[in-house]
């Protein structure tokens, strides 16, 4: 069906690598690829472009926000003064503007684009003021002054810091993507000025609008740079503080390590004591052994001899008596 569309209407043929690009997405953020490309004839012109763009995904998730991309195709036929447009994965704010920049699109061949860049970065002011409102909360819990213990900081708050700059790294390049789209924009209006048929004030109000909406990015451009200028000094201070809890910590860990080691210097002292007295104990009762082993079987010798010796005294008397 897109085949037939595209050979059809006569596409500009980088349109269909564009389209290409929105099927190859596999994950939000995985490609800031953001071109324009144009061509231009005596019978009219084709301009074609991509833009990512951030929608609330209405989710009951972490974060409330979802990078999503889109491609518009415009083709321009100078004779009778019709446009052919093509958009894929349109922003939800555009279908709600249609209506009124179609109406404008009679005066104007190039409105739908400006109501078309406008809607696809509506939500970029209100994407910033939640990441702002994110690193206010950072600041708040690092910033204030207190002892090192009593920071509610760990390294998950790195994690989050380096997962907040690649979001603001990401907003960074759309908008930079945008206004290099509005540059592209602004340059193929004035190259076409005849071939539309515009008046001066027609002209003249088309690059205002233009104008307006690169300011627009420009101020988005600082906000984001202010913003990472934030991340890197929160990353900074929060760095700072697990250092120092870290030196801390150690302190306390040598200081126990230390009264650890006195009680054991204590405790063997104590066991040294007992040995030394042991090792007195073990003496006397070598001495108390020795004395035993000697004076036992010579108290047995002689009691042994003290019983038999009047035994036999008075049997040599009853034997004289008896030969007498």
């Amino acid at each position: 069906m897109f085949d037939f569309l595209f050979s059809s209407v006569a596409m500009h043929p980088q349109f269909l690598n564009l389209v290409f690009g929105l099927g190859r997405q596999t994950s939000s953020g995985n490609d800031t690829f953001t071109s324009s490309y144009r061509s231009q004839t005596t019978h009219g012109f084709d301009i074609c472009y991509n833009i990512r763009f951030f929608e609330p995904h209405g989710r009951a998730l972490s974060d409330p926000w979802s990078c999503r991309q889109t491609a518009i195709h415009h083709k321009f036929r100078a004779e009778d003064g019709q446009s052919i447009w093509t958009v894929i994965h349109p922003p939800l704010l555009f279908s709600q503007r249609l209506e009124h920049a179609q109406s404008n699109q009679a005066v104007h061949p190039i409105a739908l684009h400006i109501c078309y860049i406008k809607a696809s970065t509506h939500n970029l002011k209100a994407y910033l003021e939640c990441k702002a409102c994110e690193l206010t909360s950072l600041d708040g819990k690092l910033s204030v002054s207190k002892p090192f213990s009593d920071f509610d900081t760990d390294f998950s708050t790195t994690q989050h810091l380096h997962s907040l700059k690649k979001k603001l790294n990401l907003a960074l390049v759309i908008t930079q993507g945008v206004s290099h789209v509005l540059s592209t924009l602004s340059t193929h209006v004035t190259d076409n000025t005849s071939l539309m048929r515009l008046t001066p004030d027609m002209d003249r109000d088309i690059h205002i609008e233009i104008a307006q909406l690169a300011n627009d990015m420009k101020s988005h451009e600082a906000t984001i740079q202010n913003l990472l200028t934030l991340v890197t000094n929160i990353d900074t201070l929060n760095t700072n503080i697990l250092a120092f809890k870290n030196q801390d910590l150690l302190l306390r860990t040598t200081h126990s390590l230390a009264q650890l080691a006195h009680a054991s210097a204590t405790d063997t002292k104590l066991t040294t004591a007992i040995a030394d007295k042991t090792q007195q104990d073990s003496r006397v009762m070598r001495i108390a052994t020795l004395i035993a082993m000697i004076y036992l079987p010579a108290n047995l010798v002689l009691v042994s001899y003290l019983s038999i010796r009047p035994f036999y005294f008075l049997s040599v008397a009853s034997f004289c008596v008896a030969t007498g």
